[in-house]
């Protein structure tokens, strides 16, 4: 079974595309990135030029309701000046996930 290819656009690939400015280049740091699951978006807030995206994880299931019971995990902080490079990372992310000729 071949493996997939997994899909990543970084920050600098983005931004060194001809005619963007400022370029950027990402520089490694001194340990390994540390991963963080989600299984969802539950809450994005916007104050004083900050943006808040609370990431929650499904923790059970309530079998009389047919509800599913989440809980805010991570709070993704960041400022509101970044949030165009991330709706534009994530357009793209999804553009290529529908295949060539497609629009998101």
């Amino acid at each position: 079974m071949a493996k997939k290819k997994q899909a990543k656009m970084t920050a600098s690939e983005e931004t060194e595309r001809p005619g963007r400015t400022p370029r950027v280049r990402m520089v490694s740091g001194a340990g390994p990135v540390s991963d963080i699951y989600a299984d969802g978006v539950s809450a994005i807030m916007t104050r004083a030029g900050v943006v808040k995206l609370d990431l929650y994880e499904a923790v059970g299931y309530q079998k009389d309701t047919g509800t599913e019971l989440r809980r805010v995990a991570h709070r993704l902080v960041m400022p509101a000046a970044a949030l165009p490079e991330l709706m534009r990372m994530f357009q793209n992310m999804a553009r290529a996930a529908q295949g060539p000729g497609t629009k998101a």
